[in-house]
């Protein structure tokens, strides 16, 4: 039994963009183990994915956060004896080193720079933008795995739907009534449209649109929330939730709403139509991938680029409450999924 060590990715977007691979690569050895290594706060994600056999857990913030913790986990990794080593993240000296220091024989993943001295099959990045799916999947596909289905995949949890179903009992919404769902929340600031817009287009949809709306918050999110809040004259529903519970939620939903983020990519993955309001992101790259999306992003010199903070963030300001209502509209007229995926809406 060949035994496989997958050094995963560290956001949720990106961990559901790599279960195309994990599929193609479980696919291609069937009698293999793979042990998926990720961070603490993705492993929702690949609770009860058929194609993982195994996830460990690295806690860079807690007790891997030392020297003494990291050397510590090497060995254990070192111990389980892995015969290949898979890095998804196609730059990352850090992942590579791991795997490495790890003395798995077998280690596979993108060429660059120095890092090849790390590696022992060496992937040629492509030239041309292409989708993360993509990205990660080419990876696999170069151990001659033939290609499996492109979808990202999030297991459904009936715990979880059972707890979405009781939330929207106990705030009074009936089976039928209209939902969108909101998303004001991005962990880098570059990536969020401004809050009192997000609080005018939610008094529009529940005045105007007749809908209820729900803004989900996220962990370290209660300062943006609270700013939505406070700037709305409607009253909207605040959930705040897991991953499964944001899936399950999002279900219930006609619409999601959101910036270029983790909740966002989680809501599309569930089977919800999204309009993601995209700015320093390309979204080549990183669109929601599916049918019945739409992409909302302004065309500027400056986009796209990787700032973390951003003190005139142009590229999300330019998208106007126009702007995202007539999506809305849009979404909400259309009867028929759409053909060859997200609809890019570029008003430059």
């Amino acid at each position: 039994m060949t035994k496989i060590l997958v050094k995963g990715v560290n956001w949720i977007g990106d961990s559901l963009f790599m279960t195309p691979a994990l599929a193609a690569l479980k696919k291609g050895f069937p009698n293999s183990h793979i042990s998926l290594l990720i961070n603490p706060w993705v492993r929702e994600i690949f609770d009860g994915n058929p194609n993982v056999d195994e996830t460990i857990i690295y806690d860079e913030r807690g007790k891997e956060k030392t020297l003494k913790g990291k050397i510590r986990f090497i060995r254990s990794l070192r111990n389980r004896n892995f015969d290949m080593g898979i890095i998804m993240q196609p730059r990352s000296y850090k992942a590579a080193l791991f795997v490495y220091l790890s003395r798995i024989p077998e280690r596979i993943g993108y060429s660059h720079s120095l890092r090849n001295l790390l590696l022992t099959r060496r992937v040629e990045p492509p030239r041309a933008p292409v989708h993360d799916i993509d990205m990660f999947l080419n990876i696999v596909l170069s151990l001659g795995v033939a290609p499996a289905r492109k979808e990202p995949y999030l297991p459904f949890s009936p715990k979880a739907e059972d707890w979405a179903d009781r939330f929207l009992e106990e705030k009074g919404i009936n089976r039928g009534e209209l939902l969108i769902g909101i998303n004001p929340g991005a962990f880098k600031q570059s990536k969020r449209w401004p809050e009192p817009r997000y609080a005018e287009l939610s008094d529009i949809l529940i005045k105007e649109f007749k809908t209820k709306v729900i803004i989900f918050q996220g962990p370290g999110e209660n300062e943006i929330i609270e700013k939505v809040i406070s700037l709305m004259k409607e009253k909207a529903i605040i959930a705040k939730t897991g991953i499964k519970e944001l899936s399950a939620l999002s279900r219930k939903c006609k619409l999601f709403v959101g910036n270029d983020t983790g909740p966002m990519h989680v809501a599309a993955a569930s089977g919800t139509p999204v309009i993601a309001l995209f700015g320093p992101a390309d979204p080549r790259r990183s669109r929601p991938w599916g049918r019945n999306h739409v992409v909302i992003k302004k065309d500027l010199p400056c986009s796209p680029c990787s700032r973390v903070v951003c003190k005139e963030p142009t590229c999300m300001k330019s998208i106007t409450v126009e702007d995202v209502l007539q999506a809305v509209q849009s979404q909400l007229k259309r009867t028929e999924k759409s053909k060859g995926g997200a609809l890019v809406i570029n008003r430059g």
